[in-house]
């Protein structure tokens, strides 16, 4: 009786250990790292010139609106990263990423919801309807954007945009480096809108 005790004592503790492994409570993998779109670089001191932009919230589909960092594997299936984290949601990076890089590219001031100055700016608005990796490695951003004057009569764009990049070796870091660079492609079609 003793053995059989012991045994499933053994057995126990087994199953015990691989849940808590699974978990990564037996600090058995790193945390993910967390990421943030755009330049690490400050942007340039922007010229008081001309009518403000306002760069509204962008929008995403609501399955990319999150802090998982996900990459479509077929068809409609998505895996999430186990390595890393979008630092903010992908609304928020998207639009303070859109914004920092179109203070580099316009002689205008540059505006991320900033209520004070709203009512003289011109709007912003992107969709985005999709932006993401594919399982080839190839990153795409498709998004329609549009700027509206303060009486919101649609004044320029209305344009939709789809931009590809390569995702490198396909690591989270390539992911990262290339929707930062569809952001700054898109930054230049607006810029050059402007």
């Amino acid at each position: 009786m003793g053995i059989l005790r012991l045994s499933a004592l053994r057995g126990a503790l087994a199953v015990s250990a691989l849940v808590l492994a699974g978990c990564g409570l037996l600090g058995g993998g790193a945390p993910p790292k967390l990421y943030v779109l755009g330049d690490a670089a400050t942007p340039a001191a922007q010229a008081d010139r001309g009518r403000p932009l306002l760069v509204r919230t962008v929008t995403v589909p609501e399955y990319l609106d999150s802090t998982d960092l996900l990459r479509r594997t077929g068809g409609n299936q998505l895996t999430v990263s186990d390595t890393g984290r979008w630092g903010e949601r992908l609304s928020t990076g998207v639009t303070r990423a859109l914004a920092s890089a179109l203070t580099t590219r316009v002689v205008r001031p540059i505006l991320s919801n900033d209520a004070d100055r709203a009512g003289t700016a011109q709007d912003l608005i992107v969709d985005v309807e999709s932006f993401e990796a594919r399982a080839d490695g190839t990153v795409v951003l498709a998004a329609r954007w549009q700027i509206y004057d303060p009486d919101r009569r649609r004044t320029i764009g209305g344009d939709r945009v789809v931009f590809e990049d390569t995702a490198g070796d396909g690591s989270d870091e390539a992911i990262v480096a290339a929707m930062s660079r569809l952001v700054d492609k898109l930054a230049d079609a607006i810029a050059a809108k402007l």
